[in-house]
């Protein structure tokens, strides 16, 4: 049962982002299918390099197409992505080391929230910025 299920409510009215949405959704949920599969530190180390690589692609994306737009918000965002990359790094060097168990679920917890309420509370406020083919 994934942890995270997308909802065409979610979406920023931009077809790149939306499907960069849906694809960390896709990674934090196979994320969550590798732990409750009981899969291997080796499986759970790569899941986790590529959740952070491709966070890292889509921030990219997302604040160069903000920045082309004029977002008056933009340095918020660049803050929270910051925020997370660190937060998601940090998870993943103390999950290696051993603190597996009980920081699972906190790591779910984390991902599951962040990305719905950045989408929610802070990328739908750039919504209109990309309606009508802006």
């Amino acid at each position: 049962m994934p942890l995270i299920d997308w909802q065409p409510a979610y979406s920023v009215g931009e077809p790149q982002l939306d499907q960069d949405h849906q694809n960390l959704v896709d990674l934090i949920n196979t994320l969550h299918e590798a732990w409750e599969a009981g899969e291997d530190l080796t499986v759970l180390h790569g899941i986790f390099g590529e959740l952070l690589m491709y966070t890292d692609y889509h921030f990219q994306r997302e604040e160069g197409l903000l920045a082309e737009r004029g977002y008056d918000r933009l340095e918020d965002q660049r803050t929270a992505h910051a925020a997370l990359r660190r937060r998601v790094t940090d998870f993943r060097a103390r999950y290696l080391a051993g603190e597996s168990p009980v920081l699972t679920l906190e790591i779910e917890d984390f991902l599951k929230t962040w990305m719905m309420e950045h989408i929610l509370e802070e990328d739908l406020r750039y919504r209109p910025l990309f309606e009508d083919g802006r």
